[in-house]
């Protein structure tokens, strides 16, 4: 048996085994802890002093019950969503860090694509989770590698003796788009099982301008087909007064059509992706204590084939991760601890060989709040080995100061790192296995102010941050192939500003918010003598950009206008070549009826509504004006 295999399979053991040292008598307010929860939310919640955050209502998901998380992100935070082309692969940028820079975390278990080291964001339903939520800025001490620019946190959440919960969803649109999304809940008191499914499917035939062609002609777009449908199981059980144990299946498919840029006639390429995701959690609550045990198998295939090319590629990994954290709370202190392994196997069409990861971790956080509840701070810190081999020592230090009833002020100072991928090690050709994790530190520092009369709110958060990041991968052209070096040291630094005004007038409310973001992220350190990338802008980092939302609400109608903008995108390194500027404006309407124990919603969607021709990414056409409406019912009978 491999070496790394018997040494996960021997921490797997402990975990086991150590997990029945914490028993103690159960306490007997400890069910009313247990009835409602939400998975892995504690070390996010207790642990997150200085750290600024962005929690999605539900309202606000049930909008995009049909889109991905990229649509999601890409319309409502203002954070710069990198997507090829409608449909296509999808990546977040946090504050000038890239997309292997985002963490994704899923019940407390990162999902990036080890390979690549990125999570293509167009492959999560936005259907499939019942929380998202956004943290900025460096989070490494909490979650590890890949967590420099922020995370993205998915969440459970369940509550028990609700009855039965159905939810059915269709929607259509245009380019012959059609999805539809089912959800079946059935709750007593004590477990919780849910299912949902969800389809979609789009011939993604839109048109659009094409400056690159003479006299900019408008154009339909061909191959581009996408279809994918997935299965979401989850189970929670009550075990006694204070012990539950939850299960969550995710699997999916997803095949897509690889459309031609604006530079050729045509494109037969295509991708299939199926995912399996499986994660289990144990939780015991004792006194003012708890412990966790998570279990996780990932199992992600890929398929690329290109006729044109010659191509059939092939990228695979499956991995297993076990984590034991444990919780203790004494006064006004919080202490967290806890050791996490995975176990990553992984091959490829351009690997000579299959490889394999082990990776081991011990983390802990302290975190105090005054007595007053005005003052809270937390220090954490987090060692890891990769196959053996020691990791740079990551920690962060952050804290919250009410000084006024409506004014917070918080900072965060952090060390991150990321280590090199599997594809940035083994790749052939051009894999390296000498280079050296980047890591370096992040600084965040802002204040949130509100203004509460009644019926009239007003609330801002301006953030300032910076961080500069040594041994930055890069891929460049030597002896004919590409290879990744250590090279780059990046400075990022800028301001975001969060603000919303929201009024309200007997039956109606009318909400306005802004959201801003400047970010300038430039080279520090020449990788040639005649490199001309120092103090330029980084590829593809707006120093611009943001979005404007405006909400009425008025008894059971909804309507939603939102402004986007995105600036200049520089495509060469010394910034001669660029993307313009663009403005996309999209519109919701929605009315919702209960009849009884049924809620009917009914809505319509403009996107683009103002017809503006642009490219997100370098000769990669996005449509123009389109629609989609739809319907929801759901039901809800909690005697059943």
């Amino acid at each position: 048996m491999n070496l790394n295999i018997r040494i996960f399979i021997k921490i797997f053991v402990v975990f086991c085994l150590t997990s029945g040292l914490f028993a103690q008598e159960p306490l007997k307010d400890t069910t009313e802890i247990l009835k409602t929860f939400t998975v892995n939310a504690q070390r996010l919640e207790d642990f997150g002093a200085g750290i600024k955050s962005l929690q999605f209502d539900s309202a606000t998901q049930s909008r995009y019950v049909h889109s991905s998380l990229s649509d999601l992100i890409a319309s409502e935070t203002g954070i710069f969503v990198r997507s090829y082309h409608n449909g296509g692969i999808a990546s977040a940028s946090f504050r000038g860090t890239n997309a292997s820079h985002t963490a994704v975390i899923w019940n407390g278990f990162n999902i990036n694509n080890p390979m690549n080291g990125q999570m293509d964001l167009s492959l999560i339903p936005v259907s499939f989770t019942d929380g998202i939520k956004i943290q900025y800025g460096g989070a490494g001490a909490l979650w590890g590698s890949g967590a420099v620019g922020g995370a993205i946190h998915l969440s459970a959440k369940s509550r028990f003796n609700e009855g039965v919960k159905t939810e059915l969803s269709a929607a259509a649109g245009s380019f012959g788009s059609y999805s539809t999304n089912l959800s079946v809940g059935y709750s007593k008191s004590k477990h919780v099982s849910s299912i949902k499914y969800f389809y979609n499917t789009s011939e993604n035939n839109f048109t659009y301008i094409n400056n690159y062609l003479p006299d900019a002609p408008k154009l339909k777009q061909e191959h581009a087909r996408f279809e994918g449908r997935g299965l979401y199981a989850t189970h929670h059980r009550l075990i006694n007064n204070n012990q539950r144990l939850n299960l969550f299946v995710w699997y999916q498919q997803i095949q897509r059509e690889i459309p031609p840029t604006l530079l050729e006639s045509i494109s037969l390429a295509q991708q299939k992706d199926n995912n399996i995701r499986v994660s289990s959690e144990w939780a015991k609550y004792i006194n003012n204590n708890s412990l966790f045990f998570r279990v996780a198998y990932f199992d992600d295939a890929q398929n690329y084939e290109n006729p044109l090319s010659n191509t059939d590629a092939r990228n695979d990994y499956r991995t297993f991760a076990a984590e034991i954290e444990k919780n203790i709370i004494w006064k006004r202190h919080k202490i967290n601890t806890g050791s996490s392994n995975s176990y990553i196997s992984a091959i490829a069409s351009n690997y000579q060989n299959s490889h394999n990861r082990l990776t081991n971790t011990i983390f802990a956080s302290y975190s105090y709040e005054s007595k007053n509840e005005r003052f809270s701070y937390v220090l954490s810190g987090r060692q890891e080995w990769i196959d053996m081999k020691s990791l740079p020592f990551t920690y962060s230090t952050g804290a919250d100061y009410r000084l006024f009833n409506n004014l917070l002020v918080f900072a965060q100072f952090s060390k991150v790192f990321r280590v090199p991928s599997l594809n940035d090690l083994f790749w052939q050709p051009g894999g390296n296995q000498n280079l050296e994790p980047e890591s370096g530190y992040t600084l965040q520092a802002g204040f949130n102010w509100t203004v509460d009369k009644g019926n009239f709110t007003v609330e801002t958060m301006p953030t300032f941050f910076n961080s500069i990041i040594d041994n930055w991968i890069l891929w460049l052209p030597v002896a004919g192939y590409w290879r990744p070096q250590n090279l780059m040291q990046v400075w990022s630094r800028g301001l975001e500003t969060n603000t919303s005004v929201t009024a309200k007038f007997q039956q109606l409310t009318a909400c306005l918010s802004l959201m801003t973001n400047y970010v300038l992220a430039t080279s520090q350190k020449a990788i040639s003598d005649s490199d001309a990338s120092v103090g330029k802008q980084l590829l593809y980092t707006p120093m611009y950009n943001g979005f404007a939302k405006f909400d009425v609400f008025y008894k059971s109608w909804h309507l939603s206008y939102k402004h986007n903008y995105t600036g200049y995108r520089y495509v060469s390194s010394d910034n001669t070549q660029y993307l313009k500027p663009y403005h996309k404006a999209d519109i919701h309407l929605s009315y919702n009826i209960d009849i009884k124990k049924v809620s009917t919603s009914f809505f319509i969607q403009c996107h683009n509504l103002w017809n503006e021709v642009y490219e997100v990414v370098a000769i990669r056409p996005m449509p123009l004006r389109h629609f989609r409406t739809g319907i929801t019912l759901s039901f809800n009978n909690p005697e059943l």
